[in-house]
């Protein structure tokens, strides 16, 4: 006599058809997956970057004055922002 156990949660065998399906819906979402990476990709490359960023600077001290948090700068300071390019030295 041969038992053979089925478990609650196994699944029945699939057929072709429901293979079938299933490999067009996991290529389709792997197609939009690419699609919308390659879009993010392409728009953050081609994105202006306007902010001001500090790059270099001999000190950079955060005090408080008045209960408002300031930053000072000083020493040899370079500023960007786009293509424009700050100097300043000490």
């Amino acid at each position: 006599m041969i038992i053979i156990k089925s478990y609650p949660f196994s699944k029945p065998p699939l057929s072709y058809h429901a293979c079938k399906g299933w490999n067009r819906d996991v290529t389709l979402y792997q197609s939009w997956k690419v699609f919308f990476f390659t879009l993010l990709f392409i728009s953050l490359s081609f994105a202006d970057d306007n902010r001001l960023r500090l790059k270099k600077a001999n000190v950079l001290e955060n005090k408080t004055i008045n209960g408002e948090a300031v930053k000072f700068i000083s020493g040899n300071v370079i500023f960007t922002k786009g293509s424009l390019t700050l100097n300043c030295q000490e």
